[in-house]
């Protein structure tokens, strides 16, 4: 529940508006968080006029501007190395999921700058 509410938090924070829902999953060595609900305005209007390519393109943008901190949120919830942050984004149907691939267990997290 810790990491839903971080990345709900974090779209907030960066995109004006969070998911209405939230899910996450940890399996082995992966965490999958759901995201739904969090469409924006502007990316409803482009997607209805046929620019659904360009809705793509600017959260492609946003995810690698704050890929930084979905592994930090992943890295403090878990205690584990992040190895990959993975995200994409379904605009006709409002869902984003954030995949992510973990360090081997006891892999502690890279050490902070």
């Amino acid at each position: 529940m810790a990491i839903s509410n971080a990345f709900v938090q974090l779209h907030r924070r960066s995109l004006g508006k969070g998911p209405t829902k939230a899910k996450t999953f940890v399996l082995d060595d992966m965490v999958l968080c759901v995201l739904e609900g969090g469409e924006l305005p502007f990316e409803k209007t482009l997607r209805e006029r046929g620019n659904g390519t360009l809705v793509h393109e600017v959260r492609d943008a946003l995810h690698a501007a704050v890929r930084d901190e979905c592994r930090a949120i992943i890295e403090r919830e878990t205690g584990r190395r992040v190895k990959a942050v993975l995200s994409q984004f379904d605009p006709d149907r409002d869902i984003e999921c954030k995949v992510v691939f973990l360090g081997s267990a006891g892999e502690p997290p890279a050490a902070s700058p």
